[in-house]
Parts: C-alpha cells; structure tokens; sequence
C-alpha cells in the first residue's frame, strides 16, 4: 500500500468516525427531547394553543382582592428563573410564570411569531388559565418589550407594571453600532447546529451557569432547556428586538409604573472590540435612559447585576407588593 492509498483511508476512516459520533449525538438528542416530559415533569402544565402548546405554572391563591402577577421573561430566560421571586410573591396572591413558545417545555416554534402573535399567545394562555384581569405584569430584560406590547394591545389588562433593566426605544436608537454589534454577539446559530448533534447535552459543560443560585438545578438547565429549539428561538428574538422596540409607544400615565435598575451593570463593550471608557460611557447612557422612562418610581437594585431575580430577589417582591399595595388604596 503506498502512501497515497494510506492518505486515502485515513481520510475515509476520519469520515466515518465523524459521522458516526454526529449520528450517534443526533440520535441521543433526540432521544433525550422526546423523553424530557418524562425525566423532568414540568411544575406546571402545558396548554394547548392550536398554534403552539405552552407550559405556564401558577402558584398561590386568587384572593379576589390583590391583582395576579404575571412574569414576563426576557430574551433566553424561562420560568425556572423566576422560582426564587414566584415562590416569594405566590404568599401574598396569584403568581404566573410561563415558558414563550421555543423556550423549556413550551412547544417549539414553527414560525416566526410575530408581535401580534406573541400579545396574543399570552392572552390566550390567561384565558385558558381563568386570570382575572387586570394584572400587574413584571417584566425583566426585553420581556419588557413584549409586556409593552400587551399592554399596547389590551390595556384593559393590565393595572401595572415592574420593569426590571427592560429594553427601551432609546438606547438602540442612539448608540447604534455598539447595538447591532451586541445583539450579533448573541444570536446562537453555531450552538443551535451543536445541539442538534447532541454536542451542547453531551458536553455538559456548566460554564455558563455558574451565574444561576446554588439552590438551583444546573442539571435541568442542560437538560431541559438547552436544545435547538432553545437557541434557534433565542436567535429569532435577537434578530426583532430592536425593530419591536422602534414600534413602541410612549409609556402611559394612566398605572404605576416602577422601572428597577441593577446598580451593576455590565454592557460587555470591551468584549465587542470597544474601549473601557466607552464601557463606562455605555453604562452611563443606559442609566439615563432608565431613569428617563416614565413612571412613578425609579428603584436601584443594590448588589446586583442584569439579573436581578437571581442577585437581588427581595426587591422585586418588595416593589411588586407596593404597586399591589397602592393599587388597593386606589381602589
């Protein structure tokens, strides 16, 4: 055998090898997402929305007094984020946490949802889960934006909203480059084809967690929420976020509104390519535009970073209790 026929089956047996471990990673992604429902039941249940099956768990009572709180989350986030906040809020009334459809044990999506779908995926779930309207929505992230959108379509519903370090029209607007380069920096096209090989499951790897609280599952994240699904949605998101927000409009005066606004927040500018005093500058900006949106308070989440239901749970309890509060003393 020379060395050319050597060369040869080299390559071939390299082929073959890897397409043995793609079809044994496919074959065991596979089957761990068809049998997710079996090794980790959802806390909640799924309901049928003929475009799309969502999972949405409800905790505490409906008192007839206090409002229902509905959670909305942002971009790659889930109902399991918000255990910490629900479990705490679920004392006082009615808590509903929800998975958007591509996200945890919600259904994947078959199509991009457009922004009239989503307002209306969610006012189908509250139907189905008899909500008593109005709500206060709690937002997080750029679920602020989808919590605006409801609000826009059905404000009827809604008697207040928290809105923790949300996404506004401003601030994409104004520093457009570091914006198109952060949201780029997010899109997940390369871990959706890993996990559709089974890599992102098989790995394993817990990199990325070690934000989440100690009491949290690690292992239902890798699980449970890390499949293609998960991060072709997440892309999708990215991909409108900035286009949903140029189509909001201007906050109401009409219910409370509290914005929260982690004391630490890191815009991950120098990441990008860009320098440290434009970190800072961004920081700035982000701050002021904050502090700019309309609404009855402003509160600083102390000790805390972007995610605040994980750094600094107590105070979104606290300021969703005052609106609640405020609201009775209104009523």
């Amino acid at each position: 055998m020379n060395y050319l026929q050597k060369l040869m089956r080299l390559i071939w047996i390299s082929f073959a090898v890897i397409a043995f471990i793609f079809l044994l990673g496919t074959y065991y992604e596979i089957h761990t997402y068809q049998n997710i429902a079996q090794y980790y039941p959802p806390p909640g249940k799924q309901y049928d929305l003929k475009n799309s099956t969502i999972h949405a768990n409800v905790l505490g009572k409906d008192t007839g007094k206090e409002p229902t709180i509905v959670i909305e989350a942002g971009i790659g986030s889930w109902s399991k984020d918000w255990q910490i906040v629900q479990q705490r809020l679920s004392a006082y009334t009615q808590v509903v946490t929800y998975d958007r459809a591509g996200y945890g044990w919600s259904s994947p999506i078959a199509e991009f949802q457009s922004a009239e779908q989503q307002t209306s995926d969610l006012r189908k779930l509250l139907n189905k889960l008899d909500i008593k309207t109005p709500i206060i929505l709690v937002a997080h992230s750029a679920g602020g934006v989808y919590a605006r959108m409801y609000l826009e379509e059905y404000p009827e519903d809604v008697a207040g909203l928290v809105l923790i370090d949300t996404r506004n029209e401003y601030f994409s607007k104004e520093n457009p480059e570091y914006s198109l380069k952060m949201l780029a920096a997010e899109t997940q096209k390369l871990n959706s084809f890993l996990a559709q090989i089974g890599f992102i499951r098989f790995l394993n790897s817990s990199m990325s967690l070690n934000h989440l609280p100690e009491e949290f599952d690690k292992q239902l994240y890798k699980d449970v929420l890390w499949d293609k699904y998960f991060f072709d949605t997440i892309t999708e998101e990215v991909n409108n976020i900035q286009r949903l927000e140029s189509e909001l409009e201007p906050l109401p005066n009409n219910i409370p509104i509290t914005v929260i606004i982690p004391d630490n927040q890191q815009m991950n500018a120098e990441e990008l390519g860009f320098s440290q005093q434009y970190e800072q500058l961004l920081q700035q900006e982000w701050l002021k535009h904050q502090l700019s949106m309309n609404a009855d308070r402003h509160i600083i989440a102390e000790d805390s970073s972007h995610s605040v239901m994980f750094d600094n749970p107590d105070i979104i309890v606290s300021e969703t209790l005052h609106m609640i509060r405020d609201l009775s003393v209104e009523q």
